[in-house]
């Protein structure tokens, strides 16, 4: 950024020695957004900022813990693999990884295929096992049965 100032200064000092217009800057910098646009703008972006808005409440409210604990673990693991790579290759790898995907995916289509099958088995067995066993433990109302004044005859005498 310092460099585009930099050279913005030069050019416009050297313009005015040469007798040249100045750079071209765009006119929104002189003269600013209308008003009308401003506010079309802000329209249009106020349910999403709003969505955005309740969403950090639920996070930073705590009332919905497995959500508030997604978020600062995700955020906390995004911290480390961000510390532990340059900035240059996290901008590389996303590249990479639409360039590259496809084509071996195109390559080995039925052998990941099966694969994706095999594993979306497993993990389908792994998980129906592991909802059986919570559905276990979920106690069960047993059948209705008659109270105890309604089964015994007061005799009145």
């Amino acid at each position: 950024m310092s460099v585009l100032i930099f050279t913005m200064v030069l050019w416009n000092i050297a313009a005015s020695a040469i007798k040249r217009p100045p750079p071209p800057l765009p006119r929104i910098l002189s003269q600013g957004i209308p008003e009308a646009q401003l506010r079309a703008y802000a329209d249009r972006a106020a349910p999403y900022l709003n969505k955005g808005l309740s969403f950090m409440y639920r996070v930073l409210n705590g009332r919905d813990p497995m959500t508030s604990i997604l978020i600062a673990s995700s955020i906390y693991l995004g911290g480390k693999v961000a510390a532990s790579v340059s900035l240059l290759t996290l901008a590389y790898l996303p590249i990479l990884v639409l360039f590259t995907v496809p084509k071996i995916y195109e390559m080995k289509k039925d052998e990941i295929d099966r694969v994706y099958d095999s594993a979306r088995t497993h993990a389908t067995a792994f998980y129906d096992n592991y909802l059986a066993a919570i559905i276990e433990k979920i106690p069960r109302a047993r059948g209705a049965s008659p109270a105890q004044s309604s089964t015994t005859r007061v005799h009145a005498e």
